[in-house]
């Protein structure tokens, strides 16, 4: 630290009177301590930091799938699995560990579960698609794309449809399934980009927060 002085002596012949500060720097392990302990509570917190970070969106996400039409959103049924299908975890393969086993770059992934039991269609959602075929809702509530009557019996022997899981290829879809006589357009109701729009913002501020008191505990 510093510290002022003064030299005060004068006797005749003597240097004038001088006046400064003296520099001192003491306690050196235990400032380097202060970083090493930095190093480890900052690494400790980024996996929180980022973690802290994604809930703001998840959350802003399904809030917008509740606000969409009912057929995509959250009202009961079958119509809850796009919001049922949200989700947010944590990406290994995108995190860079560290040899303490901590992590130096931390990623989290938001998005909607794509399987075919979940939420196979949520794309259409956010993008919007255009429908050339007539569909249908089954007394399930699963929508259903209208198979061409005379074409049935060959549709089922080829194995589409039902729990198969199978996909008719896109070439053979006007063989066997019914179409418009106009082809619609169904508007896009996006649910994720909203969500980094609205709250992006307030989710860098949620993990800076988780950082920063991680510098405090370090430095107390």
């Amino acid at each position: 630290m510093a510290t002022p002085w003064v030299n005060s002596k004068r006797k005749t012949g003597a240097a004038p009177l001088k006046a400064g500060f003296a520099v001192t720097f003491t306690n050196v392990d235990e400032i380097l301590g202060t970083f090493d302990n930095l190093k480890t509570e900052v690494e400790a917190a980024v996996r929180p930091a980022a973690q802290a970070a994604a809930q703001v969106l998840y959350d802003e996400v399904r809030s917008n799938v509740q606000r969409l039409p009912r057929r995509w959103g959250s009202n009961s049924g079958t119509d809850r699995r796009l919001l049922d299908a949200i989700y947010q975890v944590f990406s290994k393969d995108n995190s860079v560990e560290s040899a303490n086993g901590k992590y130096s770059r931390a990623s989290y992934h938001v998005s909607w579960n794509h399987a075919k039991k979940r939420a196979p269609h949520g794309h259409l959602v956010e993008w919007g698609h255009m429908v050339p075929y007539v569909i249908y809702k089954d007394k399930y509530g699963d929508w259903h794309t209208k198979v061409r009557p005379e074409r049935m019996a060959e549709f089922v022997k080829a194995g589409y449809g039902g729990k198969s899981g199978k996909t008719v290829p896109k070439s053979m879809r006007p063989y066997f399934f019914v179409p418009l006589r106009v082809p619609k357009q169904v508007p896009a109701y996006p649910f994720i980009k909203p969500a980094y729009d609205a709250k992006g913002k307030e989710a860098a501020q949620r993990a800076e927060a988780v950082m920063m008191a991680a510098v405090d505990r370090a430095t107390k």
